[in-house]
């Protein structure tokens, strides 16, 4: 539409928004092998979180500040820390993916020992405990809250 006022032309255009609610932290859901029992070192671990809001609605944008640690074995060791990566898929969801670290054969986790593994027992698998924490810091919120099931407890062998 065109309008003229004292003379000049002026244009009024529409224009559509979509409002979004905000991510809360414990709404939002994660799921997937790499937060489960059972997975393999050969294999990168993934796992997706759903971004939600206060209504349970899943969201439709991406965005959000989410913080994923993740340890394996003994969270006090220097060398404990796995670096995981987090993509946003710009849908409300994120993959996240990481590497489990293979223990060392001998190694006398008591995942191990629990099996016969380890120094001296009969066991053919090493394994491990993975944990991951996810988090996030929601808008206008100074610092990152746990999202609802987290931490998360993995287990990985090598089979």
């Amino acid at each position: 539409m065109r309008v003229s006022l004292e003379g000049r032309p002026f244009t009024i255009t529409a224009a559509s928004f979509t409002y979004y609610n905000i991510t809360r932290p414990e709404k939002c859901l994660a799921f997937g092998p790499g937060l489960i029992t059972e997975g393999n070192f050969t294999q990168e671990a993934q796992f997706m979180i759903i971004s939600r809001d206060k209504t349970d609605s899943n969201r439709s944008s991406g965005s959000d500040n989410f913080v994923v640690s993740i340890t394996q074995g003994d969270p006090d060791e220097a060398d404990s820390a796995i670096e995981g990566k987090i993509k946003d898929n710009q849908n409300g969801t994120y993959t996240v993916s990481y590497a489990p670290k293979i223990e060392s054969p001998g190694v006398n986790s008591p995942a191990d020992s629990a099996a016969g593994g380890g120094h001296g027992g009969g066991g053919n698998k090493n394994s491990s405990i993975v944990t991951v924490h996810v988090c996030l810091v929601a808008l206008g919120e100074d610092e990152a809250r746990p999202i609802r099931g987290s931490p998360f407890k993995a287990s990985f062998t090598n089979r």
